[in-house]
């Protein structure tokens, strides 16, 4: 599973295993798992990746010339989302988005651009009701293409 959250595994029957993340219980493929025990946790968190001078620092602001980093909210197309049954998606999908802006936040200037699709609008009309009402002080949005969401963080 590609995500930075602490999951507690629930259940697991027939190659699949049910996770808890964040709240959301999901049902993914086994081969999407690593388990990770305690020790293996502290050398991962413990290790330091070598610095080549070209990546940025946190502190530092995206210059505007960076391309940013593009998400794809189509449920098919984010780890774990074949697992999801559709009366879920629109949750987990929003789940993906405010994950990805808590943990970008720090990156002034970076822009991220959400695909969602066109569809009915409930995806884009989510995500840009909680840009304006929890977000609006930390970043702006404008609307690209149909189906883009494009955010810069402030």
């Amino acid at each position: 599973m590609d995500s930075s959250e602490d999951a507690v595994v629930t259940s697991f029957r027939k190659g699949m295993v049910t996770v808890l993340v964040d709240g959301m219980q999901l049902e993914i493929s086994e081969k999407e798992v690593i388990r990770i025990d305690e020790e293996q946790e502290r050398q991962l968190r413990a290790a330091r990746v070598p610095r080549t001078g070209k990546e940025r620092k946190t502190s530092e602001r995206h210059d505007g010339n960076s391309h940013g980093i593009t998400v794809d909210l189509h449920i098919e197309k984010l780890p774990g989302g074949s697992g999801i049954s559709p009366d879920r998606a629109l949750d987990y999908q929003l789940t993906v988005f405010r994950q990805t802006l808590r943990q970008n936040l720090r990156h002034r200037g970076l822009q991220i651009t959400f695909i969602h699709g066109v569809g009915d609008n409930i995806l884009s009309s989510a995500i840009r009701k909680e840009l304006d009402e929890r977000y609006a002080v930390s970043c702006s949005y404008t609307v690209g293409q149909p189906g883009v969401t494009k955010v810069k963080i402030h």
